[in-house]
């Protein structure tokens, strides 16, 4: 299996939030069915598609960038999972308001911005 499909199956197995960067696009997956109240904690995990061929996890802290929020998951949602999106809604507009339109470079290194 291939993310973005992958993405979902994961987030609805486990109930967690899934962030998936990539040179072609970053994006988020919510579970699809169960709301907010059906978890005590909230969990949102990071994968990183490297060198075209490997996914690491990367640790991610604090208020960080929450990436577009995948289509699937908006055109297929449960009513009672909307209150996700709300919830996040201002990582996911500070994503879109600092989202690099025209790179120069499709890589950033994180030593360019320290």
């Amino acid at each position: 299996m291939v993310m973005p499909m992958t993405g979902v199956l994961i987030v609805n197995r486990f109930g967690v939030i899934l962030n998936y960067l990539t040179k072609q696009g970053d994006i988020t997956f919510f579970p699809l069915w169960r709301g907010l109240e059906h978890f005590q904690y909230h969990h949102a995990f990071t994968i990183a598609h490297v060198y075209d061929n490997h996914n690491v996890m990367v640790q991610i802290e604090g208020d960080y960038l929450m990436p577009t929020i995948s289509a699937y998951w908006i055109r297929h949602r449960a009513p009672s999972t909307v209150g996700r999106q709300t919830m996040y809604m201002s990582h996911l507009e500070f994503y879109r308001q600092l989202k690099p339109c025209n790179l120069k470079t499709p890589i950033i290194t994180i030593e360019d911005y320290c």
